[in-house]
């Protein structure tokens, strides 16, 4: 996750140089798996009408989407930060678990607004 790696970089938890690595590395991906995806799926066949791009909806303003991206981008470093991260954190192997509910959780609520960015 982009914002994930900024704030890693940011926070002094990785390097510049890992973070441009690794969000170099995430727009590859995240290319060539839209590649795949538009040669998968035709247009015609489509039924989100937009090959899953993220869309505000009509019931819901900018502002509720921004708002709503930001909280749940927050939510998902802040629990990166202090399950994987954190030297006082006892999650251990249940990182994963706790980062998995946070994206859960996003998408939960921001499906309806705005598809959810988040990751």
């Amino acid at each position: 996750n982009g914002a994930v790696t900024f704030s890693l970089v940011i926070s002094g938890e990785m390097g510049i140089l890992q973070g441009v690595s690794n969000v170099f590395g995430q727009l590859l991906g995240s290319t060539v798996g839209a590649i795949i995806l538009e040669q998968v799926i035709s247009c015609e066949n489509d039924m989100t009408t937009n090959l899953g791009s993220n869309i505000v909806s009509p019931k819901y303003g900018i502002t509720h989407a921004l708002l709503g991206e930001a909280l749940g981008t927050f939510l998902l470093c802040m629990v990166v930060f202090e399950t994987a991260i954190s030297p006082a954190s006892r999650a251990g192997a249940n990182a994963c678990l706790a980062i998995g509910f946070s994206v859960f959780l996003a998408h939960l609520l921001l499906l309806p607004i705005d598809g959810c960015s988040i990751n």
